[in-house]
């Protein structure tokens, strides 16, 4: 919410075709489809910055998790990188 909010960025939620269902439907049910933009498929290579567990694109904030504990880590790091665009 305060990424899109506050920041300015863009929300996208990468998931495999077969996915998209369900996390419309999980969002949907916990009110946060609000703050997500779009859907888009890993094949789509979209650049931007990534929330990842993974380190495979430049510019991932790399957790395991998203939860209460690391919520201002990772929006830290995020308004780190909006003063790099």
């Amino acid at each position: 919410m305060i990424a899109k909010e506050e920041l300015g960025y863009d929300i996208l939620l990468e998931a495999r075709k077969e996915d998209v269902d369900y996390y419309f439907e999980l969002l949907k049910r916990k009110g946060w489809f609000d703050f997500v933009d779009d859907f888009v498929l890993p094949e789509w290579r979209e650049e931007g910055v990534r929330i990842d567990k993974e380190l495979n694109y430049s510019r991932t904030i790399q957790v395991d998790s998203i939860k209460c504990e690391n919520t201002l880590n990772i929006l830290g790091q995020l308004k780190g990188f909006e003063k790099w665009n």
